[in-house]
Order: C-alpha cells, then sequence, then structure tokens
C-alpha cells in the first residue's frame, strides 16, 4: 500500500510540473474556444439571435382564449297564464371565447423594428470579431516580448561567460602580483549585475506565461514556443486606409447605427398614419333564450382600423432627435477615418526612421567587436587596464541589445498598422 500511494505521489508530482507548449498559432485557437469574455459575448450574440426571432413573430397572428364560470344566486322568473313559467338566466353560467387578430397594414412598421433587431445583432457580432483581433494583436506582443527577452537573455548569458573567462585571466595576473585586488573586484561586481540581470529577465519571461494563461483561461503550466510570422504589407497610405475603412468594426458599427438611425426615421415617419388589422372571435356559452341551459355558439369578425391624430408633437420632437443623432455619428465617423489616417502616417515615420537606425546599430555593434577584441588583447599584453576591458565589453552588451531593441521596436511597429487597419493576418496564409 505504501508503495502504491508513493507511486501515486511521484506521478501527480510529474504531471503537475508537465509543460504544455503554446504555439502563436494555438494560442489563438485556445484563447478563441476558452477565453470567458468571448463565451459572455457569444452569449449576447445569442440574446441577440433571439430578439430577431421574436421580431418575426409580430408577422403571425395573435390567438387569445378566454373561458368564464359565473354562479348566480337569483334569477329573474315570470309566469305567463296557460303558457307556463319562464327563466331569464341559469345559475350556471359558462362563457368559452377565442380571439385572433392580424394585423394586415402597418406601413412597414414591423419589418423596420425587425430590420433593426438584425442591424443590433451585426453590432454584436462585430463586437465579437473586435474582442477576437483584440485577443490575438495581445497574445502577439506577448510572443514578442517573449522572443525578444529570450534573445535578451542570450545576450546576457553570453556576457557572463565572456566576464568569467576575463576573471580567470584577470585572477592569474593578481595571483602573479601584476594588478591589485581591485581589478578583481571589479568584474566581480560587473559579473554578479550581470547575473542579476539574467534573474529579471527569467521573471519577465515568467509573467508573460502567466499573463498568457490568463487570456488563454487554463491553469496549466504552459510554455511559449515559436515565433510570429507576420504577412508582407504595402506602406501605402491609400491602400492601407481602404483596408481600415473595411476591416475596422468600430467603423462598421458606427455605419450601423446610422442605418438603425434611418430605420427609426422611417417608423417615425408612420407614427400617425392608421393601421388596419382583422379580428375574428368564437364565442360558446348558455344562459341565452329561450334554452339558457343549452351551450350555444357564435362568431364574428372586425375590422379594426386605429389612427392617431394627435400625438403631442412627440412624433416630430423625435423626428429632430433622431436627425441630430445621425449628424453626430457622420462626424464621428469622419473624425475616426482621420484618427486612423493620422495614426497610420504615424506608424509608418516610425518605422522608416528605424530601418535608417537599425544599419547605424549594426555598424556599431560590428565596431564595438572589433574595439573588445583588441582591448582585450592589449589587456594580455598589460597594454590597457581593467577598467577598459570591462567598459569595452560593457559597450558591446548594449549594442547587441540596442540592435535587438529596435529589432523588436520595428516588428511592433508592424504589428500596430496591422491592428489599425483591422486585418486578420493569423488568418493569412
Amino acid at each position: 500500500m505504501r508503495k502504491f500511494f508513493l507511486i501515486l505521489f511521484i506521478f501527480i508530482f510529474l504531471f503537475s510540473g508537465f509543460l504544455f507548449s503554446f504555439t502563436f498559432e494555438e494560442a489563438v485557437r485556445t484563447a478563441f474556444a476558452r477565453n470567458p469574455d468571448l463565451k459572455i459575448l457569444k452569449e449576447m450574440l445569442n440574446e441577440a439571435d433571439f430578439n430577431v426571432k421574436k421580431t418575426g413573430s409580430a408577422f403571425l397572428p395573435t390567438i387569445d382564449f378566454n373561458g368564464r364560470y359565473t354562479r348566480v344566486g337569483v334569477i329573474p322568473e315570470f309566469e305567463i297564464p296557460g303558457m307556463g313559467s319562464f327563466r331569464f338566466g341559469t345559475p350556471n353560467n359558462y362563457d368559452f371565447r377565442v380571439t385572433a387578430q392580424y394585423l394586415l397594414f402597418d406601413w412597414n412598421r414591423r419589418k423596420n423594428i425587425k430590420n433593426i433587431a438584425e442591424n443590433s445583432k451585426r453590432i454584436n457580432e462585430n463586437s465579437y470579431e473586435s474582442l477576437k483581433k483584440r485577443l490575438v494583436f495581445t497574445i502577439a506582443t506577448i510572443f514578442y516580448t517573449h522572443d525578444i527577452l529570450n534573445e535578451s537573455k542570450k545576450v546576457f548569458i553570453e556576457n557572463l561567460n565572456t566576464l568569467k573567462d576575463h576573471l580567470k585571466i584577470v585572477k592569474k595576473r593578481f595571483e602573479a602580483g601584476v594588478i591589485s585586488s581591485y581589478e578583481v573586484l571589479s568584474t566581480k561586481v560587473q559579473i554578479s549585475k550581470t547575473e542579476a540581470q539574467i534573474i529579471d529577465i527569467d521573471k519577465g519571461l515568467k509573467n508573460l506565461q502567466i499573463s498568457l494563461k490568463q487570456i488563454l483561461n487554463s491553469d496549466d503550466s504552459l510554455k511559449i514556443e515559436g515565433k510570429v510570422n507576420l504577412p508582407p504589407f504595402d506602406f501605402n497610405i491609400k491602400i492601407l486606409l481602404n483596408l481600415a475603412y473595411s476591416n475596422r468594426e468600430d467603423i462598421k458599427n458606427l455605419l450601423i447605427q446610422k442605418s438603425l438611425i434611418d430605420l427609426n426615421l422611417k417608423i417615425n415617419r408612420t407614427a400617425l398614419l392608421p393601421q388596419f388589422a382583422i379580428q375574428a372571435n368564437y364565442q360558446l356559452r348558455n344562459g341565452m333564450l329561450p334554452d339558457v341551459e343549452k351551450l350555444r355558439s357564435n362568431w364574428n369578425i372586425n375590422l379594426i382600423l386605429t389612427y392617431r391624430i394627435f400625438d403631442g408633437f412627440n412624433s416630430k420632437y423625435q423626428k429632430s432627435i433622431l436627425q441630430t443623432q445621425k449628424r453626430e455619428v457622420e462626424l464621428k465617423i469622419d473624425s475616426l477615418k482621420r484618427e486612423i489616417k493620422t495614426e497610420i502616417e504615424k506608424e509608418i515615420t516610425n518605422i522608416k526612421s528605424l530601418e535608417k537606425s537599425l544599419s547605424k546599430e549594426r555598424e556599431k555593434l560590428k565596431l564595438a567587436e572589433e574595439a573588445y577584441k583588441t582591448v582585450e588583447e592589449a589587456y594580455r599584453e598589460g597594454a590597457v587596464s581593467n577598467i577598459d576591458v570591462l567598459n569595452a565589453n560593457s559597450n558591446l552588451k548594449f549594442a547587441k541589445l540596442s540592435l535587438l531593441k529596435i529589432k523588436n521596436q520595428i516588428l511592433q511597429e508592424k504589428l500596430k498598422i496591422l491592428n489599425l487597419i483591422g486585418l486578420e493576418f493569423w488568418r493569412e496564409k
């Protein structure tokens, strides 16, 4: 029994430490399937779908049933000589009625109301797609940041190994009495500082995993693997703007809001126009002369005309409100388009500037590598001090990190443009 529990404990321990690896594509699929915010919007979509079906019920007739039983204590009665007595009612009265009513003509109000519900559903659908895009871009940012941190960690580890190798040389020179203990201590300080920076990077990598777990709604330990492949795209402003205008859900929703106002205006124009309906009634009851105990049926058909002559100027003011709302939406659309154009122009300018800086940083890296080799050889010969070596080593490290930083900034700026134009790049093949 003890052996069984020991094996079980080992199994649980190993399983709990198992890492689930996620590529970018796998993380996106998992987020779409498990993210709680998406699930909430999915339920809102279902609600909107039922609301559309509900508005469709207005095109069907309504059928009502009423049943009533009345007990009467005193029944009027009179007697006719030679003919007997007559009662004008019965103590047990039954009255059953079925009423069917159908609206024949309403100036397309029902149709416009259904169109409003369908357009409202489209707004929810666009909100759903917008959230999916935000999740994808957040995941892409996590993967990019994870990649740059890993590359930075490699630079620090390489720098740490170089410092450790250099420390061996410094110790030999100290043991030979060529240098003082200060150079040994200063080198150790640099090593300790680099080790602390690696620890900070590991913390950042762990926090990225925690952030991704939250998005994926997962409690499992996970490992981020692979990179995000961005599709090539043209930096032509007109092309990017056309893509943004056709892909952005916020623009789509504003256009839908404008169409909703137009539909409400159509409904408002018919507010004082008459409606025409038909009503059919079937009745089964007793209490009718001459045989008050017998159940008898009756039916009738009514044509109903409803016409509101005056509504206190409600429709007039409602029209003014809707027209004002329409102008507001049109201004919002224009403002959003200008904002998108400005942001795209900024991002393109940033990318071009960063690409120029990238070539300069490559040149600086080559110079830093050559400088470090020269200083290191000179130190072996005793021509320069340890401070010179440490400075050259630090310059080389920062040159590598600066190059990585600019590469990452270029990728982030491209990702921002894809976000600005609303392109679903993860679907691109």
